[in-house]
């Protein structure tokens, strides 16, 4: 991997790793024609770094999604029950760890969204709704893996 780098003197690795995708997701026919798909970000990305060094691992990642509409007429302001109007970008941080054990146990262990970002991943009508469905907040993990 020509991202991956090892420090000769140290034993650390280093990766990096991305990925971006753009949707132009528009409505071809019909009573929408030319409007953007609902629930369709344009952009989808992720980024991080990961360190490694003997039996420790540390990964941080940075993931973004930018903005989009809640209903097929592309409402750019929201409606009382809150079903249409746009889905804003929002940006999430995460840290995680691990550390082997010996030889055939794991700790794994993380933050996601370090910062507690306040954000909604959709707008519904729907179970539970209508209103938004909120994205989850700040949470901490802790796990221990046996390794068969």
């Amino acid at each position: 991997d020509p991202l991956a780098r090892k420090t000769e003197n140290t034993g650390m690795n280093f990766d990096i790793f991305t990925s971006l995708a753009y949707i132009d997701a528009r409505y071809v026919s019909g009573q929408f024609r030319g409007n953007r798909v609902e629930q369709a970000p344009r952009v989808l990305a992720r980024a991080g770094l990961t360190l490694s060094a003997g039996l420790l691992s540390s990964t941080f990642q940075a993931s973004h999604t930018s903005s989009s509409f809640g209903d097929a007429n592309n409402s750019a302001l929201p409606v009382d029950d809150a079903v249409a109007g746009v889905v804003p970008a929002y940006t999430i941080l995460d840290w995680s760890g691990a550390a082997r054990m010996g030889g055939r146990t794991k700790v794994s262990f993380g933050v996601n969204n370090i910062v507690n970002t306040r954000y909604f991943t959709k707008r519904t009508g729907e179970y539970p709704g209508p209103g938004i469905l909120p994205g989850i907040g700040r949470r901490l993990y802790v796990g221990i893996d046996r390794l068969f």
